[in-house]
């Protein structure tokens, strides 16, 4: 665990494998940086980690974008 909160599993030649700030899920932290074709996607509720209501994206040509998807009714999801 690094300073900036980023996770990271290393080789034995210290070289990285992979980290958490490079597949983020549904959390970003203030040092995490979102690189291009990046996404962030909101669980659907508290115990299901579906795709829920927004999407966070750092397109490829810079543009940081905010979309609201539809979600199931069906669900126990309460806003």
């Amino acid at each position: 665990m690094l300073d900036t909160s980023d996770f990271v599993l290393v080789a034995s030649d210290s070289s990285v494998l992979w980290n958490s700030f490079s597949d983020p899920t549904d959390t970003i932290l203030q040092t995490q940086i979102l690189r291009p074709d990046t996404t962030v996607l909101a669980k659907l509720s508290d115990d299901d980690f579906s795709d829920g209501r927004f999407k966070l994206l750092m397109q490829a040509d810079g543009n940081l974008v905010f979309y609201q998807n539809a979600v199931p009714t069906a669900t126990s999801y309460s806003p």
